[in-house]
């Protein structure tokens, strides 16, 4: 609702309706819990990408650990497995940098939609351009939400790619290496990080926004 003041380009007040000034508040918490998840994500997918980094090395010293055997298969799988944490790594990194430009200029933001909202508590209106600013600023905001989203879903698809990757080569491995007589207590290792594996991948995915 506009209130004229007066005439010759005096100020004239909008009244902001509560309907629009809950939204703001809204989309406000809904920004700052998406930085929040973020930076849980960050640190949930980190610290599973670094605690399953060791795998490759794992399955060397598997072969090694048994004078009877010796081949390239095992090889392959390995040099597989280093390619497919060097693509994941790759796909976390870009993910991961496209979240963090979006929200960078999220707490500015948030800063001025609150002070047009101290403004409104404190005068009960704000000026057309105070309104206009608050939109825009909503509607920044709001598709940087859905960007985050999907660049998040992103990053954690990257890492969900990988678990599965490395629970099908941890697969292969065991089956190759029963057909050669890999002692059993390698294999019995392989399978419980195996289901390590697994029991990550399903916590990864739920995750996702």
């Amino acid at each position: 609702m506009a209130e004229e003041n007066g005439s010759n380009g005096e100020r004239i007040e909008i009244r902001l309706s509560d309907l629009l000034k809950v939204a703001a508040v809204q989309l406000m918490r809904q920004i700052i819990s998406l930085c929040q998840d973020w930076a849980n994500i960050r640190k949930a997918i980190d610290s599973r990408f670094l605690m399953f980094s060791g795998l490759p090395a794992e399955l060397s010293a598997s072969i090694l650990s048994d004078v009877h055997v010796n081949d390239e298969v095992s090889k392959k799988i390995i040099e597989g497995m280093i390619i497919i944490m060097a693509v994941a790594s790759e796909g976390l990194s870009k993910n991961s940098k496209l979240v963090d430009d979006q929200i960078k200029g999220c707490p500015n933001s948030i800063e001025d939609m609150k002070a047009i909202i101290d403004e409104l508590e404190t005068n009960g209106s704000v000026t057309p351009a105070r309104m206009r600013s608050l939109q825009r600023i909503m509607k920044e905001l709001e598709a940087v939400n859905d960007l985050c989203n999907d660049y998040m879903n992103s990053f954690i698809n990257s890492f969900s790619a990988f678990l599965v990757s490395m629970v099908a080569s941890i697969d292969a491995f065991i089956e190759n290496h029963q057909q050669n007589n890999l002692g059993c207590d390698v294999i019995n290792r392989l399978r419980r990080k195996r289901d390590e594996l697994i029991i990550n991948l399903t916590e990864v995915n739920m995750l996702k926004r």
